[in-house]
């Protein structure tokens, strides 16, 4: 992972800088001192503010408020020295450790809540987690080998999605979110280098998304996450599958053990639920209907739960599925953009979430198993933007490569009759020999400048130097 953090270079840094602004600008008049972006005007619907307070602009996210209470007995708690497992403020006693809500062992919010005072410790933990969301996204397409722009407009697209928005009072749901993308980000440098820094980095987030909070988000993304690794694997080459399995094995290892602390505990307290699990058609009643989807284009277009006139299914906040015009737009017509393995496998992972979201037979499976039948499939959405900001990122590198016509799906034939000798010797005079037909297995079949080199860059003088290691499994060897 060392040479792959030696190409973050000052172009990287910007844009990373540019997302924090760009996070701290989405939270508005809340980031300014004095001023909290805590929905503290769902107040007006309790007494004795109900005559006097302003209407909540979103009363749906009222839990944000009356769960607030357990920030400040963790503040109290870690500051006189001790670690909080169990609340006596909350009626006769509530266990904290395994409350999913109070995130308990979430290593961001204890540093947060030990340093700072609580309501700046929730504002600075909503930057954070909404930065990491695009700071993420923005190096897991840079692992895939997009150029920087696309990645950092997939970056944009997920840390301002409908989901991270209208959720962001309340830290558990982006703080989950944010950190299953680092995941995949982690597995694709171990994957093909076989780093082992790579591999620790992916089980710390992996740790960190369980501990957040939101384990129904974390189920939902690392079978998502998992079947984007499997389909990934198939289309690798026997080197990078080996290093792929073994990494994968020690993200997810590693990773539940380090979230072991928050799960157990949860589970423990989940035994005693009233929540009954759900029958297939019970489970049904829980997806998006199919009028909703017109919420994917305008997401008030069913009304606002501020204004009283929301006249969609269930709410409007559990079925936002709203990620932006762009984005929608671009996964739309990805794959008469751009057809490749990944934008086949995004387009199809996409096409899985929402099938699933929509209560289609494809979602019967999660009715049958364990703990995954007593949540809604609703749920779902929140992955949509997830695989939809990577199609985007997709779509731009296309357009600004050129590439923007549609090339055979299978890479591994090459248009042309035969191999071609690459352009000018790279450094020590030695060449990549490709296979019969065209370079088969590059990850940049239309950046290459020679179809049958197996250079992402071609064999130029200029970026035959930058290129220290041959791409896609390939061995150095003397052209004939």
């Amino acid at each position: 992972m060392s040479d792959w953090l030696r190409r973050l270079r000052r172009p990287d840094l910007l844009i990373a800088l540019a997302l924090l602004f760009l996070a701290a600008l989405a939270m508005g008049p809340g980031m300014l001192p004095g001023r909290t972006p805590l929905p503290l005007d769902i107040l007006g619907l309790f007494e004795p503010w109900r005559l006097e307070w302003p209407a909540a602009a979103n009363p749906e996210v009222g839990d944000a408020v009356l769960q607030f209470s357990s920030r400040v007995f963790m503040a109290e708690s870690l500051k006189s020295g001790h670690l909080p497992l169990w609340n006596p403020t909350v009626m006769a006693g509530h266990p904290h450790a395994g409350d999913t809500h109070s995130s308990p062992f979430y290593l961001p919010l204890l540093l947060l809540s030990w340093c700072c005072h609580p309501l700046t410790a929730y504002k600075l933990q909503l930057l954070l987690q909404m930065w990491l969301a695009g700071v993420f996204m923005f190096l897991w397409m840079r692992a895939l080998h997009l150029a920087r722009l696309p990645a950092a407009a997939a970056a944009i697209a997920w840390m301002l999605a409908g989901v991270q928005q209208i959720w962001l009072p309340f830290p558990p749901f982006p703080g989950t979110l944010c950190w299953l993308t680092a995941i995949p980000a982690a597995w694709e440098v171990a994957r093909r280098t076989g780093s082992r820094r790579a591999m620790a980095g992916g089980a710390l987030a992996t740790g960190l998304a369980i501990t957040a909070g939101q384990l129904q988000f974390f189920l939902y993304g690392g079978l998502l996450l998992g079947l984007y690794g499997l389909l990934r694997l198939a289309a690798s080459p026997p080197e990078q599958r080996r290093r792929g399995i073994w990494a994968g094995a020690a993200i997810a290892g590693l990773g539940l053990a380090l979230g072991a602390v928050h799960v157990l505990p949860t589970y423990a307290v989940a035994l005693d639920t009233i929540r009954p699990p759900f029958t297939w058609e019970a489970l049904r009643q829980t997806g998006l209907p199919w009028r909703q989807l017109v919420t994917l284009v305008a997401p008030w277009f069913m009304g606002h739960p501020g204004r009283g006139d929301y006249r969609g299914a269930q709410n409007a906040s559990e079925l936002m599925a709203y990620v932006g015009l762009l984005p929608l737009l671009a996964a739309l017509t990805a794959w008469w953009i751009r057809r490749d393995r990944l934008t086949a496998l995004f387009s199809g992972l996409a096409l899985l979430v929402m099938a699933i979201a929509l209560a289609t037979p494809l979602a019967w499976p999660l009715a049958h198993t364990p703990w995954l039948q007593r949540f809604g499939l609703m749920r779902w959405l929140a992955l949509w933007p997830l695989v939809v900001a990577p199609l985007l990122a997709l779509v731009l590198d296309a357009v600004a490569s050129g590439a923007v016509h549609p090339t055979r799906f299978h890479p591994a034939r090459s248009r042309r009759p035969g191999p071609r000798r690459p352009g000018p010797n790279p450094p020590g005079g030695r060449l990549l020999r490709p296979r019969p037909g065209g370079c088969g297995s590059c990850p940049w079949p239309r950046r290459c400048r020679r179809r049958s080199c197996c250079c992402p860059f071609g064999w130029t003088p200029r970026a035959a130097a930058k290129c220290r290691r041959p791409w896609a499994g390939w061995s150095p060897r003397p052209w004939p």
